[in-house]
C-alpha cells in the first residue's frame, strides 16, 4: 500500500509567485503558516457534509462557521463541481482548510483581505494539466516497471523449467506431471518436444532478447533456421490437432465456433502467404499468456504453442489452438475422462493462485499509530459499502474526522469484510487496493482517489443508481428471508 505523504505547509507554498499573476482582484495565495491573524480559523467545527459538490459544501461550512468560504468565480465549472465529504468531529476550521486541497488534489486557497473580514476562495492550480499528465505518466511507468519485472522473472523460470524437463527421465517426468501436467506431456509428445527443442536452440542473442522482452519477431524470409523449423512443426501440429478435433466424442459438445471456417484450407492459405510474401512476418511471444505459455504467431493470425503454460486448463483464444490442452493430454495416453479431470484440477489450482494473489495485495505492514488499530464493523446484512458508507462507518466508530474527494458510487469494501470487528488499518489496505489512497493528518483521515485526474471534471451525478441497486438488493434479500419456510 502506498501511503500519502502528510501535507506540509511547503506544498501550499509551491508555485506561489506564478499563480499570483493569475488571481483576480486583490486575491493572494493563502499561506496558513503566516495567516494566523484571523482568529476565527481556530474554532472547532462539528459538521457532516456528505458527497456535496465543492460550491454548496463550502456554503454549508461557511454558514456553520461565519467565515466567508467559496470557490473562485473563474473555477465554478471545475473546482466547483468537485465532490467532497467532510465529517468533522471537532477539527479546527484551519485544519480543514489545510487538508482540503490534499483531498481534492487540484487547488489551493486564495485570500482576499481587502474587506473588513477576509474571504477565502478555492482556486484551481495553474498547472493542473501538466500535473495530470505527469501523474498519468508516473503511474503508467510504475505499473509497467512492476509488470515487466514480474513477467521477466516468470518467463525465465518457465524457460529453465522447460530445459530441465527435456533432460528428465521417465520417472522424473511422472513426478513432474503431478505439478505441471502440460509440460510433462509436451516433453513426451514428439512434435511438441521438437518445437521446444528448436526454440531453445536459438542463438544466445535471440534467447537473451526473448528473456528480456518476451517477444521475437522476424521476416519469415530472414528468420533463423530454428524459427523456420518452428513454423513447419507448428503447421504439422495444427493438422494433427484438426484430425483430433474431428474425432471429438459424440456425447461431448463440439468445440464452439469450430465449424465456422475450413481450418485445413486456412492453414494452407497461411503457409502459402509465408512462402510467397517477402515481408510476411512471424513472432514468438508470451504477451498476455498467463504463467508464460509461449506462442508462435504467423502474421498475428495463426498461433501454435511453443512452450505450454503452467496451468493445463489455460487455453489461448481462437481455434484450433484453443483445444491444445485436451489435445496434448489425449495424444500422450490420457483417456477423455482423465484429461478432463486433469484440466479441472489445474483450473482449481489456478483459481487458488489468483485468490492468494488477492490476499497478498490486501496485506500491508501494521502501522505503529494506535488510532489505526481500533476495530470497526458493519452489523446486519451483506451490502457493498461505497466510499461514502465506508467513510461514515470510520467516522462514527472511531470518532475521528474524515475528509475526502468523494466518488461515492464506487465500492470500497464489502460488508462481509467488516461484519466482524476488523482493525481499521486492514480496511484501509483494502480500500487502497481499490484505488482509495489515504493519510492520517492529526485526528483526520484524508482520502482521495488514486486516479482522481481521470474523473476530475465529470459532472455531479443527478442520482445514485448504485445506491438504489443496493437498496433494491437489500429489500429483495429481506423479502426472501421473510418468505423462507
Amino acid at each position: 500500500m502506498r501511503l500519502l505523504v502528510t501535507l506540509s505547509v511547503a506544498v501550499l507554498l509551491l508555485t506561489a509567485s506564478p499563480l499570483c499573476a493569475q488571481h483576480l482582484g486583490a486575491r493572494l495565495q493563502w499561506q496558513p503558516e503566516i495567516s494566523d491573524t484571523d482568529a476565527r480559523l481556530q474554532q472547532p467545527v462539528t459538521i457532516e457534509i456528505l458527497g456535496r459538490a465543492a460550491l454548496p459544501a463550502l456554503k454549508l461550512l461557511s454558514e456553520a462557521t461565519g467565515v466567508a468560504l467559496t470557490v473562485a468565480p473563474e473555477n465554478l465549472d471545475t473546482v466547483g463541481e468537485r465532490k467532497l465529504t467532510l465529517i468533522s468531529k471537532g477539527l479546527t476550521l484551519k485544519a480543514i482548510m489545510v487538508q482540503l486541497p490534499e483531498a481534492l488534489q487540484e487547488c489551493h486557497w486564495d485570500i482576499d483581505a481587502s474587506g473588513e473580514e477576509p474571504v477565502y476562495s478555492l482556486h484551481r492550480n495553474g498547472n493542473v494539466g501538466a500535473t495530470v499528465e505527469r501523474q498519468k505518466a508516473e503511474r503508467r511507468a510504475e505499473y509497467m516497471a512492476e509488470y515487466h519485472t514480474e513477467r521477466r522473472a516468470a518467463r525465465r523460470s518457465r524457460l529453465e523449467a522447460t530445459r530441465q524437463a527435456l533432460r528428465m527421465s521417465p520417472s522424473e517426468l511422472a513426478r513432474l506431471e503431478e505439478a505441471d501436467p502440460l509440460l510433462a506431456r509436451a516433453v513426451q509428445e514428439p512434435t511438441a518436444r521438437a518445437i521446444m527443442e528448436a526454440f531453445l536452440n536459438l542463438p544466445d542473442e535471440h534467447m537473451d532478447q526473448f528473456e528480456e522482452t518476451g517477444r521475437l519477431e522476424f521476416r519469415h524470409e530472414d528468420a533463423p533456421a530454428q524459427i523456420r523449423s518452428l513454423v513447419r512443426l507448428s503447421f504439422e501440429q495444427g493438422r494433427q490437432l484438426l484430425t483430433w478435433v474431428e474425432s471429438w466424442p459424440a456425447e461431448e459438445e463440439r468445440p464452439p465456433g469450430f465449424e465456422e471456417r475450413d481450418w485445413r484450407a486456412y492453414i494452407e492459405e497461411v503457409e502459402l502467404k509465408l512462402a510467397r510474401s517477402p515481408d510476411a512476418r512471424i513472432a514468438v511471444s508470451d504477451e498476455g499468456v498467463e504463467q508464460v505459455g509461449i506462442m508462435l504467431l504467423h502474421e498475428e493470425s495463426w498461433g501454435g504453442i511453443v512452450i505450454p503454460p503452467r496451468y493445463a486448463w489455460w487455453e489461448p483464444s481462437g481455434a484450433p489452438p484453443a483445444f491444445y490442452g485436451r489435445f496434448l493430454l489425449t495424444q500422450t495416453g490420457a483417456d477423455w475422462a482423465s484429461a478432463l479431470d486433469i484440466l479441472e484440477k489445474s483450473r482449481l489450482e489456478f483459481e487458488a493462485l489468483i485468490d492468494a494473489r488477492e490476499r497478498d495485495h490486501n496485506q500491508c505492514i501494521a502501522p505503529s499509530d494506535p488510532r489505526l488499530h481500533c476495530t470497526i464493523s458493519v452489523p446486519g446484512e451483506w451490502v457493498p459499502l461505497t466510499a461514502l458508507g465506508f467513510q461514515q462507518a470510520v467516522a462514527e466508530q472511531t470518532r475521528m474526522s474524515v475528509l475526502a474527494d468523494s466518488f461515492t458510487d464506487e465500492v470500497v469494501v464489502h460488508a462481509a469484510e467488516v461484519r466482524d470487528a476488523v482493525p481499521l488499518w486492514r480496511l484501509l489496505c483494502r480500500a487502497s487496493k481499490r484505488g482509495v489512497e489515504w493519510d492520517l493528518a492529526g485526528d483526520c483521515l484524508v482520502f482521495h482517489h488514486r486516479y482522481w485526474y481521470r474523473r476530475a471534471y465529470e459532472p455531479v451525478p443527478a442520482g445514485r443508481p448504485w445506491r438504489n441497486r443496493i437498496r433494491a438488493t437489500s429489500q429483495q434479500a429481506r423479502e426472501q428471508k421473510a418468505n423462507a419456510p
